[in-house]
This record gives C-alpha cells, sequence and structure tokens, in this order.
C-alpha cells in the first residue's frame, strides 16, 4: 500500500513538474488573453475590499476573481505566483484525468492522457494563461472522480457546483449528463437527488456568502448578464455549429458504441452545444472539452487492442511543445537585448511610466490593460475593466449603467473623467467606427503622442 501512495504521488509530482516546465517561459508575458488581465485587476479591487461587481465589472463568476484575489493577497502583485499556481492547477487536472482514465484503461495509457490533457490546456493557442476554463476544470474532473467512478454523490455535486461558479456554461452539459446517469443508477436515486440538493445548495452558500446584503447585484452579474450575453444570430451559431460538427459526429457514435461511459459524452456535447449558443468557438473555451475527448478517444484506442509505442509517445511529447521552445528562446533574447525578464507592451508601458513620473495619473487603457496594475492604478469606470465590454451594451444593465450607449459611455470617459493618460493600439482600437472617430479626435485635440511601445501608442493630456 505504502508503495502505491509513493507512486501516485510520484505520478503527481512529475505531471505538476511538467505543466510548471511547459508553460514557466510564459509566466513572464504581460498578457497572453485579455480576459487574464481582467480576472487579476478584478482580484485586486477585491484585495481593495471592494467585492465583485460594485467597483469593477467583469461577465465570469465570482470564484474566478476569489482565486486571483487570493494569490494577491498572499503573494502581492507577482503575475509569476499567479501564473505558477495556475500551472499547478493545469498538472492538477491531468492528474485526474489520468486517475479516471485508469479505470477504464492501463496504466501507461492513463498516464499518456493526462500528459496530452496538460498539453492541450497549455499550447496550442492562447491558453498559457490563466484562464477561468482552467480554474473551473480542477472541480469539474474531481466531481467526475467522485461523483461518475466512486458514486459520491454529494461531494461530486459539491464540486460540480463549484465549478459552476467558475464556468457557467457547464451547466448545459450537467443538464445532458446528470438525468443521464440518474436514469443509468436508478437504484440509487435517492441518494443521488440527496446529494446532489445538498451539494448545490452548499456550493451556492458558499459562493453566495460574499453577497449576501447584495443578492440582487449577484443573481444579475451570475446568472442574468451570461443569457443577455449569449445571444448570437442565427448564422453565428450556424457557423459555430458546423466546425464543431466533426466533434458531434464522434460523440454520437461514442455514445452508441460504449454505453459506459455516456456522462461523459453526454456532458462534453453539452459543453460544445453552449459555444453553438454563445456563437463563437476560441482555444481557451475548447479548455473544458479537451480532458473528456482525450478521455474518450483514449478509451476508444485503448479497446481496440492498440498498443503504445514508447519511443513514439516519448518523440511526440518532446516534438509537440514547439510553443515552449519558441517563447523560451524570445525569452531569453529579450533578457539578452533588455536586462529584462518580464516582457510585453504592458510591461514596457507600465515601465515607460514610472520612469517618466507617469504611473501615478489617471489613465484609460483601450488594450494592454494589464497596465492599470502594473502602475498601481485602475480602469476609470466599470465599464471598461474589459477593454471590449465598451461595445456590448447589452450588458450595461448588468453594470448598473442604464439608458446608455456605448457613445454615451465613451463621451464620459473622455469628456467628464479627462485621463491623462490615454494608451491605445497602433492600430484600430473599436469595431464601431463612430468610437474610433470619437477617440481619434479627443486625441488630436487633447493629447499629445509622447511614446510608441511596440504596437501600442502612449498619449498625455495636453
Amino acid at each position: 500500500m505504502r508503495l502505491v501512495r509513493f507512486a501516485e504521488r510520484q505520478v503527481l509530482a512529475s505531471l505538476v513538474s511538467l505543466s510548471v516546465l511547459l508553460r514557466f517561459p510564459f509566466f513572464f508575458r504581460d498578457y497572453i488573453d485579455k480576459d487574464e488581465s481582467t480576472f487579476i485587476l478584478m482580484g485586486q479591487a477585491w484585495v481593495d475590499g471592494f467585492l465583485p461587481y460594485t467597483l469593477l465589472w467583469d461577465l465570469k463568476p465570482p470564484l474566478v476573481f476569489l482565486y486571483f484575489a487570493k494569490i494577491i493577497y498572499l503573494f502581492g502583485k507577482s503575475l509569476l505566483a499567479i501564473r505558477f499556481f495556475g500551472a499547478v492547477i493545469v498538472g492538477f487536472n491531468g492528474y485526474l484525468l489520468y486517475r479516471i482514465a485508469r479505470n477504464h484503461t492501463s496504466s501507461i495509457y492513463a498516464l499518456t492522457l493526462g500528459v496530452l490533457t496538460i498539453y492541450f490546456q497549455s499550447l496550442f493557442g492562447s491558453v498559457q494563461g490563466v484562464m477561468s476554463e482552467h480554474l473551473g476544470l480542477f472541480p469539474i474532473l474531481l466531481g467526475c472522480y467522485l461523483l461518475v467512478e466512486n458514486r459520491n454523490y454529494f461531494w461530486g455535486a459539491l464540486l460540480f457546483s463549484l465549478g459552476l461558479y467558475f464556468k457557467l456554461n457547464i451547466a448545459y452539459g450537467m443538464l445532458l449528463a446528470f438525468p443521464f446517469l440518474f436514469f443509468q443508477r436508478r437504484d440509487e436515486m435517492k441518494q443521488m437527488i440527496a446529494g446532489c440538493i445538498l451539494g448545490g445548495v452548499l456550493a451556492t452558500l458558499i459562493t453566495g456568502i460574499w453577497f449576501i446584503g447584495n443578492t440582487s447585484l449577484f443573481l444579475e452579474s451570475v446568472f442574468y448578464a451570461p443569457l443577455a450575453y449569449t445571444k448570437a444570430t442565427i448564422s453565428q451559431q450556424l457557423k459555430t455549429f458546423l466546425s464543431l460538427l466533426p466533434a458531434f459526429i464522434l460523440l454520437a457514435w461514442l455514445f452508441n458504441r460504449y454505453p459506459k461511459h455516456r456522462f461523459y459524452t453526454l456532458f462534453t456535447a453539452g459543453v460544445l452545444f453552449s459555444l453553438i449558443r454563445l456563437g463563437k468557438v476560441n482555444g481557451h473555451y475548447l479548455i473544458q472539452a479537451y480532458p473528456f475527448m482525450i478521455l474518450l478517444i483514449g478509451i476508444l484506442i485503448y479497446k481496440l487492442k492498440r498498443k503504445l509505442s514508447p519511443q513514439i509517445v516519448l518523440i511526440l511529447l518532446v516534438i509537440i511543445p514547439i510553443e515552449t521552445y519558441k517563447e523560451t528562446w524570445d525569452l531569453m533574447q529579450y533578457h539578452e537585448n533588455t536586462g529584462y525578464w518580464y516582457n510585453g507592451e504592458g510591461h514596457e508601458i507600465a515601465r515607460f511610466l514610472k520612469d517618466h513620473d507617469l504611473d501615478m495619473k489617471t489613465a484609460y487603457y483601450t488594450d494592454y490593460h494589464i497596465g492599470y496594475w502594473l502602475t498601481n492604478n485602475r480602469p476609470l469606470i466599470k465599464v471598461v475593466t474589459h477593454p471590449s465590454n465598451i461595445e456590448r451594451p447589452e450588458l450595461f444593465p448588468f453594470m448598473r449603467v442604464k439608458d446608455s450607449t456605448p457613445v454615451a459611455v465613451l463621451e464620459e470617459l473622455l469628456i467628464n473623467q479627462k485621463p491623462e493618460i490615454i494608451v491605445a493600439k497602433s492600430r484600430k482600437n473599436f469595431k464601431d467606427t463612430v468610437l474610433e472617430s470619437m477617440l481619434a479626435n479627443a486625441l488630436k485635440q487633447n493629447y499629445q503622442q509622447i511614446k510608441s511601445v511596440g504596437s501600442a501608442f502612449i498619449y498625455k493630456r495636453k
């Protein structure tokens, strides 16, 4: 027994170490995805004493911001700490997939699938930052291990419910998969219903207790706002469906072939359906589906009695992380040329503002908004916590910005708030031509460009 526990600890340590190594070169980037920078701002505001959705606002459930707030509270303003612990969570996700897969395949297959889970959460697009999908996968995978594999319905339901407060769209997967599980295990119906009710209620209490004096804010921001945001056009939904059609065909075939694993096929189909409702797919959205697709395809290959060649697997695992190798080379070159490890426009802008005693000035970032955090600043109005939210008027009511338009919000920002510094992109800042024209006119009349940094321009008020 001790030998088994030692072996398990070694597997866990190896998978976490692999995750850290794959992701380490990206620890020093200013930002990899705009969402991560927004989460950092939301977490910092929480540390400063402002609950989510009050001073600043973003379209994510509160447990995402709690992760960032806890890391900032414990380690200060450290991107290294935020991304290191994010890498640890990704490693744990790989380990949990390994533990699930080991119940259905051999240990070597399961370990390979765990490694691939880490790869797909760390490579292939802008997924090297700490995203809500990474954080939400941990309770979901642990919930699968406890609820589906070990029939621990209370803890499994609690973890799935906590996963909802990281990524609300997993509700689609739960709505498909849980009824099937109830039917499949109808002899245990009472235990399952009791466990799910208790787990769901407790998770909601754990999350909602922060908003006990403002439940309307909690309900509007966490539940109603995502429903308003997901109103994609039919053409957008059709385009997304067609891009995901091969995955749905594969899932339908696996559903029919392997009845024992239908919970996982249905859950994955539900998550992918949520992307159709949203009307778009990008790299980090698919993080939620990757582990389950890897698990199901791995089981399929195992059932077909396909042997894994250790040499070929090892060669592939060494070759695949091209992005990590490239980022490592770029990081070393950047350090050699500048003497700094932290790189990207966000860091360079912050260094310039600090060097010229401009870091304490009020600022508006149309992009590179990690700069607020790096200069001990914050957005002037909650609408631009995430820079693109200014072009999402359907979300304004949930920010408590009623009877307003994007033009009115930008006027408030430029004319009334009068930021002393504006950081804008050298290319187009807004999709809306009216907003773009307003910004261009304001910069021309009231600001002078004082620096260009990569693809960013820094303007100072005249």
